[in-house]
């Protein structure tokens, strides 16, 4: 497999363009479209109930976790060199920002945008689609994430691993199953 470098100037560029508009779109605009399928539970016509509506504080939660997470990345990439390497091994390893609370806030804030948009729209078919993404992919996408750190950065990261929750949920934390 082919090394790609860039400056860091572009990899600071690819990493707003990531957070600012990528995830928010995949994350936000796929359950959003799914949401026009189906039923939407709670609603009332055209206009969701005040339960819906507590979707939204899910979604904002979401939100400032990806903009804090981004933050973080932005403010360590100062510290990376002139000429950066892309792709999934970061070249040190992050614990501060939100990463000193969680090892995947990423994931943690994708999974409140999944959330929110399921409670405010009422959709069994955002729900469904989320069960399937994150209860059977995620889990496997994770593991697989973590061997690799464990691998680059070793005691660090096993430390690491120790201190820090994943998600804060139970499902990640099983070693039981191989992906």
């Amino acid at each position: 497999m082919k090394t790609i470098t860039v400056s860091r100037a572009a990899a600071q560029v690819l990493l707003v363009a990531a957070f600012g508009v990528g995830i928010p779109l995949f994350h936000l605009g796929i359950p959003m479209l799914l949401a026009c399928v189906g039923p939407r539970w709670g609603w009332s016509g055209s206009r969701p109930a005040p339960v819906n509506l507590s979707g939204t504080l899910a979604i904002v939660l979401g939100l400032c976790l990806l903009t804090w997470t981004a933050k973080t990345l932005l403010r360590e990439s100062q510290n990376l060199p002139c000429r950066v390497r892309l792709g999934l091994r970061p070249a040190h390893l992050l614990q501060t920002g939100p990463y000193a609370w969680l090892r995947h806030p990423m994931y943690a804030a994708e999974c409140c945008l999944w959330t929110g948009t399921i409670v405010l729209f009422g959709s069994p078919v955002v729900a469904i689609a989320f069960l399937c993404l994150f209860a059977f992919a995620a889990p496997c996408i994770v593991r697989r994430e973590e061997r690799a750190l464990e691998e680059q950065f070793g005691e660090e990261y096993r430390s690491y691993h120790a201190r820090v929750h994943t998600l804060g949920l139970p499902l990640f934390n099983r070693q039981e199953r191989k992906c």
